[in-house]
């Protein structure tokens, strides 16, 4: 992510208050979790061995 996403990110978030971000921050996790869950370290080790 560049500066810039990260700045708009930032300030689209500025204005929530305590119980939004901490609502906002609960689904980034889990949608992380999710998503690291459906990957085998198999599948990780494969992936990465075909980006060489």
């Amino acid at each position: 992510m560049d500066k810039k996403k990260a700045d708009q990110i930032a300030w689209a978030m500025s204005g929530l208050s305590y119980r939004e971000f901490l609502d906002v921050t609960n689904h980034i996790d889990a949608s992380y979790h999710v998503t690291k869950k459906e990957l085998t370290s198999e599948e990780i080790s494969s992936a990465i061995e075909n980006l060489h």
